[in-house]
């Protein structure tokens, strides 16, 4: 959701993005399925361009339920790593 936060982008262009960090095995077909969960569940605004030649893309750019979704989950995550930094000091201190 983060990649469609700031534009547009459609789905083999979010493939490639998702494929070129080795953090991230996807097959060519898995992100469809969840573009089309995330439409459905009203997280992202979908439009088509109309070129004058090739072919059509549906881009897809996150809504504004998305952007708080996307906002909710980046402060639990963030929550999560600061509890686990504060974790690790603890364990540190026990180490000493």
């Amino acid at each position: 959701m983060i990649l469609m936060k700031d534009s547009a982008v459609y789905g083999y262009q979010l493939t490639k993005a998702l494929k070129s960090n080795p953090m991230f095995e996807l097959s060519d077909g898995s992100i469809y399925p969840l573009l089309k969960r995330l439409e459905a569940n009203q997280l992202v605004d979908t439009y088509w361009d109309n070129p004058n030649t090739g072919l059509r893309r549906k881009y897809y750019q996150l809504s504004t339920k998305g952007a708080q979704v996307l906002t909710e989950r980046l402060n639990v995550f963030q929550q999560s790593i600061d509890m686990l930094w504060k974790l690790q000091e603890e364990v540190k201190k026990d180490e000493d």
